[in-house]
């Protein structure tokens, strides 16, 4: 799961490259960072299968958008429009590389959501995607020898 996460890192990286990216779960509960700042997370649904060599590996993402605050104490909200402009125009389908590794996530359209709610500090941004994994496929001992029998 680590791989998919750095490769939504990418995404939000890509979209936001001044901002900090945080994910520990634990220390942005605390409130440990300073905004600007992007929370990601990212969560195994389930999988489902695909073809004989591959299956289709389903996660949730999250990613917590915190604005900056002026010398007035007010929070400036930032543009969500770079993030939703890089998935439209990819089609929602972002590939990327993760350790050398194509990733391709293939973003569901109707599962993106952007939420500003109640709270003036952030925004919220929800999406489900799904990955395709290969099956690793087993060694199996070669035949070298063959005897044959005539008979």
């Amino acid at each position: 799961m680590d791989k998919f996460l750095d490769a939504v890192i990418n995404l939000a990286h890509e979209a936001y490259p001044e901002q900090e990216k945080l994910v520990d779960y634990e220390e942005w509960l605390a409130g440990k960072f300073e905004p600007p700042c992007l929370f990601i997370q990212v969560q195994h649904v389930g999988e489902k299968a695909n073809t004989l060599t591959s299956s289709m590996t389903v996660y949730d993402a999250g990613m917590v958008i915190h604005f900056p605050k002026s010398r007035q104490g007010v929070f400036q909200p930032v543009s969500l429009e770079p993030l939703t402009a890089i998935l439209r125009r990819e089609r929602f389908q972002y590939p990327t590389y993760v350790n050398e590794e194509r990733i391709l996530l293939n973003i569901d359209p109707d599962s993106y959501k952007i939420r500003l709610g109640d709270r003036k500090d952030r925004a919220e941004v929800t999406f489900r995607f799904e990955v395709t994994v290969k099956i690793p496929v087993p060694q199996v001992d070669k035949i070298e020898e063959f005897d044959i029998e005539m008979g």
